[in-house]
């Protein structure tokens, strides 16, 4: 039996009620589509999102509705690998969500997998306006593309066509660009607190690094101690911090210099 895909209005199911779900949900309920039921292990979750979404909820699968085209599985990488698939699946298109998790991994769920990743560090209580948020898109058969494209360019009009290992790489990236960077500036809002300075005394330094990007390759726009091999400035830096921090700054400043 063929997916019921052929049209352009689907009728979509929700898997999840975290913070992906609520963005996915809010911009396909400004689209063409309907969402006709959200479904979560957390039925009091479930029930919040249904109502921001007006739709019908369940916390089990087999509740799925007969008439829904599309799945999306907007769940954690865990849960992800771990789902089983089941016969009210047949016929429908499933769209996972998570960055880190390949098609290979999940065709057991279905011949019919596609993702929809948001490159984006999405809180459901302080979700994007923007309707540019970069979204990666990759589907198992060129037969669901239409309809996968369809349905990414409704929750945004930024979507790049990456395959697995190319995703993959964008969310290694990813991690560094966004979690470690984050990572780094706890480190110095600690060095900063730890001496009464207030963490604002970086902020436009923060911002400043970020904007140049706009005009230049981040190699390009490197600076400080480590590029100018500035072994004084380096040894006194050391010298100030200790354990954790000491090795990271070390670890950071020969990656700059083997780098340039």
């Amino acid at each position: 039996m063929s997916l019921n895909i052929q049209h352009s209005l689907f009728k979509i199911c929700i898997v999840g009620s975290g913070n992906v779900a609520h963005f996915v949900g809010k911009k396909l309920l400004n689209s063409q589509h309907i969402i006709s039921q959200v479904i979560s292990s957390n039925i009091e979750h479930a029930k919040v999102l249904a109502n921001i979404l007006s739709c019908d909820f369940s916390d089990t699968i087999s509740a799925m509705k007969e008439t829904v085209d599309v799945v999306i599985l907007a769940i954690n990488d865990d849960a992800l690998k771990n789902f089983q698939t089941n016969e009210i699946l047949k016929n429908k298109l499933i769209i996972h969500t998570a960055g880190a998790v390949s098609l290979e991994e999940v065709k057991h769920i279905s011949n019919n997998m596609a993702c929809i990743w948001p490159v984006y560090s999405i809180s459901k209580n302080n979700l994007p306006s923007s309707n540019k948020i970069p979204l990666a898109v990759n589907f198992s058969t060129n037969e669901i593309k239409d309809a996968v494209m369809n349905i990414a360019h409704s929750i945004s009009s930024n979507v790049f066509l990456l395959n697995d290992e190319q995703k993959s790489i964008a969310h290694v990236s990813a991690v560094f660009a966004n979690n470690f960077s984050n990572h780094l500036f706890a480190i110095a809002e600690k060095l900063l607190d730890n001496q009464q300075i207030p963490f604002e005394i970086i902020m436009p330094l923060i911002k400043n690094t970020v904007e140049k990007l706009n005009n230049h390759s981040a190699a390009e726009n490197q600076t400080g101690p480590a590029i100018r091999k500035d072994e004084k400035t380096i040894q006194k830096h050391l010298s100030l911090l200790t354990n954790d921090d000491k090795i990271i700054y070390e670890t950071l400043t020969t990656s700059i210099q083997k780098l340039h």
